[in-house]
């Protein structure tokens, strides 16, 4: 028995450590091919097995099997490393702006279509103190409570009929209701010029993507909203949503380099899933980083929050951002 057990463990070793290589090298295989983007998604946990695979090797595995376990081991480490650590260090706090103005919130959040508990949801938007809420999913919120929210954000941006996205702001819509399809008829993105607490005008975005699978749903979406953005071309631009995508994949760095010169505010805020759905209970952690918010070079960050679980199966996202007003004159 001890025997067997020993074979299992040197095994399970020597699999946690090819197994790791081998999804590394998929993870930034996702440059060349949409499918193995799809397992890029997962870097992090290709990192944790490669990781653990090479702690175990050297007090489990025999001698003559333990090097090129390690050698895997390490080459796991370092291609899930090469698309984990460069968002990582992105999350790294940005020198803050100068002659800051009055900062703006900016909120989304896929409520869910499923939503059980919308009065939750309706509860955190509006305790969030956001000035711009950009929805998706729309549909999940019902009742009071959603009357609630139209009573604090009067001002409605949405899409229509068969589209679930909506943008709400506590300040009137200057230009709204623009909208383009990204594939199907209602699968569309919304955007729209409202009013910031500086007074000066900002244009919002929202969407909400396919799952990239298979890949050429999405494809043909980010295609499609990266010229949109590119038309807009607004240095205060602030683009928003649930975009399906993880942050190490190659397909949302593309994006991230097609939206220059905005940026990507959002680095490695893990959003789904809040809850299992079928059984609505509380997931016990979120293991994807797919709900995204990119500014203009207009915006500095100022702070990204990760808002409290609140009945969807996403978590919301509060971008607080300023931009600066102009520098008093010198006496």
């Amino acid at each position: 028995m001890l025997r067997l057990l020993q074979t299992i463990a040197r095994a399970t070793v020597a699999e946690l450590c090819l197994g790791g290589a081998l999804l590394g090298a998929a993870s930034v295989g996702g440059w060349l091919n949409g499918w193995l983007d799809v397992v890029a998604a997962l870097a992090p946990a290709w990192l944790a097995i490669s990781l653990l695979g090479g702690a175990l090797a050297w007090p489990v595995l025999e001698p003559g099997a333990r090097r090129p376990a390690l050698v895997a081991a390490a080459i796991g480490v370092a291609l899930s490393a090469a698309v984990v650590v460069p968002e990582l260090l992105g999350a790294l706090p940005s020198p803050p702006a100068r002659h800051p103005g009055p900062p703006l919130k900016v909120l989304t959040f896929n409520v869910w279509d499923d939503n059980r508990h919308s009065a939750d949801t309706a509860d955190a938007i509006l305790s969030s103190g956001a000035d711009v809420v950009a929805l998706q999913e729309f549909f999940g919120l019902t009742g009071d409570k959603l009357r609630a929210l139209h009573a604090a954000y009067p001002y409605v941006a949405g899409c229509p009929a068969g589209c679930d996205l909506i943008m709400m702001s506590k300040r009137p819509w200057l230009v709204g209701g623009e909208h383009t399809a990204l594939a199907e008829p209602h699968d569309l993105a919304i955007w729209g010029e409202t009013t910031a607490p500086d007074g000066a005008p900002v244009w919002v975005l929202t969407t909400h993507y396919l799952w990239p699978l298979p890949p050429q749903g999405q494809a043909r979406q980010r295609a499609v909203l990266a010229q949109v953005v590119r038309g807009l071309d607004k240095a205060d631009l602030v683009v928003a949503g649930d975009f399906n995508l993880a942050p190490w994949t190659a397909a949302l760095r593309r994006q991230d380099a097609a939206f220059a010169p905005l940026t990507r505010r959002t680095h490695a805020v893990f959003t789904w899933p809040a809850t299992i759905a079928r059984l609505d209970r509380p997931a016990p952690a979120p293991i994807l980083p797919i709900d995204q918010l990119y500014a203009g070079p207009d915006w500095s960050t100022v702070s990204v929050r990760r808002l409290p679980r609140a009945g969807s199966d996403h978590y919301g996202i509060v971008v607080t951002l300023v931009r600066p007003t102009r520098a008093p004159a010198h006496p």
